[in-house]
C-alpha cells in the first residue's frame, strides 16, 4: 500500500467516524433511545455512545 492509499484510507476512516458521532448526537438529543439501542443502530460500542454523550454535557 502506497502513501496515497494510506492517506485516503485514513481520510475515509475519519469521515466515517465523524458521521457516526453526528448520528449518535442526533439520536441522543431525541431522548427516545437507550445507549445500547443507539450503539446497535449506529454500529458502534456503547462506550463510544457514552463518550459522545459526555461531550454533549460539557
Amino acid at each position: 500500500m502506497g502513501i496515497k492509499e494510506m492517506v485516503l484510507e485514513r481520510c475515509r476512516k475519519e469521515g466515517r467516524e465523524e458521521s457516526q458521532i453526528n448520528f449518535v448526537k442526533k439520536l441522543l438529543l431525541a431522548k427516545r433511545f437507550t445507549t445500547n439501542e443507539i450503539a446497535t443502530f449506529v454500529g458502534v460500542t456503547e462506550s463510544f455512545v457514552l463518550k459522545v454523550m459526555k461531550s454533549l454535557n460539557k
